[in-house]
């Protein structure tokens, strides 16, 4: 939760608070409480007049609760934005690829 800023357009939700970005994030764990991701291929880092960085990335994953499973592929995009020397998230969306059951 460390590298969110306190308002984040999350998902197509503009302005969401860290508190629910932390909600959502524990639901999905009980969701999918066996995960794996890795990266499918390079980063592409745009940066933004406004100084923000956009990261577009293709992320794989492999999700398991029990039996139930799925697989496959999201386009991942963060919006970067410094804060000090470090980096925060002000921005996160997804596209999905493919999937599988």
């Amino acid at each position: 939760m460390e590298f969110f800023a306190d308002r984040v357009d999350y998902f197509g939700k503009p302005d969401q608070r860290r508190e629910a970005i932390e909600r959502d994030l524990e639901r999905y764990n009980r969701q999918w409480p066996d995960r794996r991701f890795w990266l499918a291929g390079d980063l592409e880092v745009e940066p933004q007049s406004d100084g923000r960085l956009i990261v577009t990335f293709p992320l794989r994953y492999e999700l398991r609760h029990g039996s139930k499973q799925t697989s496959g592929q999201v386009e991942k995009t963060l919006v970067l934005q410094a804060a000090g020397e470090d980096l925060q998230i002000v921005g996160v969306n997804e596209r999905k690829k493919s999937a599988s059951r």
